[in-house]
């Protein structure tokens, strides 16, 4: 199986050549990193990765990448997982809305629905929910942090910089509830 992730105008910054590779490869899949996806060569991928990085709006190239990359697989129903700036480019790109929050960046905070603590990275999150788009749980603050859709599955947190324990969860949360469906 084989997942394409989008790079990064700096991509070292996000180390998105070390965690979400390692990440990927315990889902079962072999990672290949470009700009962007063409029509023509959609069908050697099986899943997208939109990984994690600064705001929407923040850097174009990395939004014309993501926005290029999220709408060939949307369109060719692929799976797609979305990680921190990957969930709010999922549902920017399916109408929905973001909104700058506080007291989100450097903290851990408990799921309302599954009871387990994340860490959390970020200062943008969902505002309006995109209607091609279900909220799964929430912090205790009520923001959306794990969304999914057909052939989705966001989350607003990093699953990938978890503990052993808690990345098995997650690995084991993303097979069940995307890869195998």
């Amino acid at each position: 199986m084989r997942a394409f992730i989008p790079l990064r105008v700096n991509e070292k910054k996000y180390e998105i050549y070390s965690r979400y590779k390692h990440f990927l490869k315990d889902l079962g899949y072999e990672t290949f990193f470009g700009t962007t996806i063409n029509k023509d060569d959609i069908s050697f991928f099986d899943i997208l990765l939109l990984p994690g990085g600064g705001d929407i709006y923040d850097d174009h190239l990395t939004d014309i990448y993501d926005l290029s990359s999220f709408n060939t697989f949307y369109n060719n129903k692929k799976k797609i997982l979305g990680i921190c700036r990957g969930i709010q480019v999922i549902n920017f790109a399916l109408g929905g809305t973001l909104k700058n929050i506080k007291n989100h960046e450097n903290t851990r905070h408990k799921l309302k629905k599954l009871h387990v603590k994340t860490n959390s990275y970020h200062h943008q999150a969902i505002d309006r929910l995109s209607k091609d788009l279900s909220a799964i749980d929430f912090s205790s603050d009520g923001i959306i942090e794990i969304v999914s859709g057909k052939n989705i599955l966001a989350f607003q947190f990093h699953p990938e910089l978890e503990d052993e324990k808690k990345r098995k969860f997650w690995i084991n949360y993303i097979n069940k509830n995307l890869i195998n469906t």
